[in-house]
């Protein structure tokens, strides 16, 4: 919370130097009363005083009482696992019950694909994919009609963009872990040589089904996408 900025009053005492004294009538207005300080008008009577609070500052009513401002909603974790998306298993859950949490917590897609699978081959289940930043999210159906019932079945996310809260992964996994590092944590994890990748391309699996890929290093993380395109 911001700190409340704190005012410093400066008061300085105001010192008359009289050269000579005179002497005026007691009619006159703004005589001094016995030397008490007081200042009187023509009447005898004490003059108004000046009001104390600057003329430009608002005040505030002694019943009112000040709202604490509310506090943002804490986004729920988009946990993403090796059999789910922010726990909506792959294949059992509708496309529009996960693009509605999406959507809601990360804001709309900033790409939406509709089409075939593999877009050479029209025969490939219909599917739609929705991107949000690094994130991108794979639907099916069970045929190559496009009115037909998507599920979702996979995701991906490209490292070339930052994955930051409220995305995490399962596993206790980090975007910063070489194959070398994966393999320890991991001993039950399979490291694979893939050649589609490049010279240096390698693809490791955790226990759980997420998949890390890239050419020497690890560029994008995965899980589902069964390929079917050559």
């Amino acid at each position: 919370m911001d700190a409340q900025p704190i005012r410093i009053a400066l008061v300085a005492a105001a010192c008359l130097a009289l050269s000579a004294c005179a002497v005026q009538s007691p009619e006159a207005s703004g005589t001094l009363a016995g030397g008490a300080g007081v200042v009187t008008g023509q009447s005898g009577q004490p003059a108004a005083q000046p009001s104390q609070t600057g003329a430009g500052e608002p005040t505030t009513p002694a019943d009112a009482t000040v709202q604490p401002s509310a506090s943002p909603t804490p986004l729920e974790p988009i946990i993403l696992a090796g059999d789910s998306v922010a726990g909506l298993p792959f294949k059992k859950t509708a496309e529009d019950d996960v693009a509605k949490l999406l959507t809601a917590e990360l804001g709309p897609a900033d790409d939406d694909y509709s089409g075939p699978f593999c877009e050479l081959d029209p025969d490939t289940p219909y599917s739609r994919t929705l991107t949000y930043g690094g994130l991108s999210v794979l639907f099916l159906a069970k045929d190559d009609k496009s009115d037909s019932e998507r599920y979702l079945n996979g995701w991906s996310f490209n490292l070339e963009e930052n994955m930051v809260e409220p995305i995490t992964l399962a596993e206790g996994l980090t975007t910063s872990l070489s194959f070398q590092e994966l393999a320890a944590k991991f001993p039950k994890g399979k490291l694979e040589h893939n050649d589609l990748i490049g010279d240096e391309g390698y693809t490791f699996t955790t226990p759980g089904g997420i998949k890390l890929n890239g050419n020497g290093s690890v560029e994008w993380i995965s899980a589902g996408f069964d390929s079917m395109c050559e």
